[in-house]
């Protein structure tokens, strides 16, 4: 597995994954990706036990809406009446806010060159590509958040999710090396998705609908191999498994041979 260390050319990124100063290596941008319920919340803590993760996690800044999302007063006090059509409403009263709050902190974050996990359902790609491109070029000029995804009078769709602040706002940019971007896949069978989604419902009332959950989870899977050739690595969990503690599998040889950047692991979820 590759880690990220120092190289003597700082135009480039540190491709060796090991503990070391936050000044001495590239700053990593990991996204975790996946439909609802796949289980991303379970791999992320069994990747931040990882050694490199172990001493950078403290600092890192993790991106996720939900989190903001439950964190809303008017969505708690709402949440906590506990019917599961008032949840579902709930949820999407708050998605925009949330969905902004985690913009805003995203972008914040990649500009100060902080270690940044950014975890979300990685479904819709022109965001997703926006995104990884900002990255790519966060250490050499600012950015701020775009208008979005606009819809003008005459049915032209304009997506701009990120946009760089003008060359004299970024006067006092320090040189600082580019990120290495890393790409964390989790998927399961959609059943089990379904499952975990009511059992997620029930136990902290946040609930999704079912056909935007299995949504997700297949634009997702569609974008995956795409998203494997705009990061510096890749790996794809799956998580259908049932019972016992997270467990690592080798294999998957035909992804491995068509992406030579990806390894793919296999984890009992419980």
């Amino acid at each position: 597995m590759k880690a990220i260390g120092r190289v003597e050319d700082d135009s480039t990124y540190t491709d060796v994954m090991v503990p070391m100063a936050h000044s001495q290596r590239s700053p990593v941008f990991l996204l975790m990706g996946g439909g609802m319920g796949a289980g991303k919340s379970t791999v992320l803590k069994d990747i931040l036990k990882e050694s490199f993760w172990g001493g950078a996690a403290a600092n890192a800044v993790v991106v996720e809406a939900d989190a903001f999302k439950e964190t809303d007063v008017v969505y708690r006090a709402l949440a906590s009446r506990g019917h599961h059509h008032d949840m579902l409403q709930t949820a999407e009263l708050v998605h925009q806010s949330s969905t902004d709050a985690a913009s805003s902190l995203l972008v914040t974050a990649l500009n100060e060159g902080r270690d940044v996990v950014m975890d979300g359902t990685l479904s819709w790609e022109p965001f997703v590509e926006q995104t990884i491109a900002m990255a790519r070029n966060v250490h050499k000029h600012q950015y701020r958040m775009g208008v979005g995804y606009k819809v003008d009078e005459d049915g032209t769709i304009i997506e701009n999710y990120w946009e760089q602040v003008q060359e004299e706002q970024n006067a006092d940019q320090t040189h600082r090396k580019p990120y290495r971007i890393e790409l964390v896949g989790v998927v399961c069978d959609a059943y089990l998705a379904v499952v975990r989604g009511i059992r997620r419902a029930i136990m902290v009332k946040r609930a999704v609908r079912v056909k935007s959950q299995l949504k997700s989870h297949k634009m997702f899977a569609s974008a995956f191999p795409r998203y494997c050739q705009l990061v510096d690595n890749a790996r794809l969990y799956c998580t259908n498994a049932l019972g016992g503690p997270p467990k690592v599998k080798w294999l998957a040889i035909s992804l491995l041979l068509r992406f030579r950047n990806v390894v793919i692991f296999f984890l009992n979820f419980f």
